[in-house]
């Protein structure tokens, strides 16, 4: 997450990711390499913020490192990740 702001709180580090696609009705999310750090939760929220999947934990690591995520109505998405 590169492009992320990054920012600590109560003893956690969040890290946001914003996603747009102008001309998109939807959009959804697959990773190629996913994995989760222990005590981890991600959150994906459409920016309407009236469609949530998450929290995500490290339960979902496997061993193929891939994770998908159904399509989200709307031309924006925020990724959020929690971690201590």
């Amino acid at each position: 997450m590169s492009d992320a702001q990054t920012w600590s709180k109560e003893g956690y580090t969040y890290r946001m990711l914003q996603i747009h696609s102008s001309e998109a009705t939807s959009l959804s999310l697959n990773f190629g390499k996913f994995t989760l750090a222990d005590k981890a939760e991600m959150y994906v929220f459409n920016d309407e913020k009236n469609m949530l999947v998450g929290p995500i934990t490290p339960k979902e690591n496997n061993n193929t490192s891939k994770f998908a995520i159904a399509p989200l109505r709307g031309s924006g998405i925020i990724v959020l990740i929690k971690e201590n």
